[in-house]
């Protein structure tokens, strides 16, 4: 473990849906060997009575209008957690919502500070507003440039 950095999340996860702006689009299979510019993580927690079929019809709608802007995504995937096994890492946290819990990954075709302010600031509230779910964390990250330091000496 790097000493200077707080583990905050390890977990293993169940893919459950993707929604790809076109049919052209990369499948969610190949994205991460794609070199996507951006990708913005989104994590939350089902509402009580929602399910998981239920996030995908809001996703599914709630992308039919970010596919046609500048700042949204290609291709979204979905995921839930599997359970951590009991001889986990004491220090690896453990959620309470674990079985509400989800993660989404929005790969981006452009960085995603284009036009963050349009479209990202918004989402967790209008996800805590479709009474779906609970809007949890939202995070942009960039592609790296493979074997080298690019962009290490911007965290600290």
């Amino acid at each position: 473990m790097f000493p200077h950095r707080d583990h905050i999340h390890t977990g293993l996860y169940e893919h459950s849906w993707s929604i790809q702006r076109g049919k052209h689009t990369t499948p969610i299979e190949l994205a991460l060997d794609r070199a996507y510019p951006g990708l913005v993580v989104n994590v939350g927690d089902l509402a009580e009575g929602s399910t998981a079929d239920d996030l995908h019809s809001w996703t599914r709608d709630w992308a039919d209008d970010a596919f046609g802007t500048e700042w949204g995504p290609d291709l979204i995937g979905a995921s839930t957690p599997l359970p951590l096994l009991a001889d986990a890492p004491a220090d690896v946290p453990r959620a309470a919502n674990a079985d509400r819990r989800f993660v989404q990954l929005h790969f981006l075709d452009h960085e995603p500070e284009h036009r963050w302010d349009d479209g990202w600031v918004q989402f967790g509230a209008q996800l805590d507003a479709s009474g779906v779910a609970t809007h949890l964390w939202t995070a942009p990250f960039k592609q790296t440039v493979f074997g080298t330091d690019r962009y290490t000496d911007e965290l600290w």
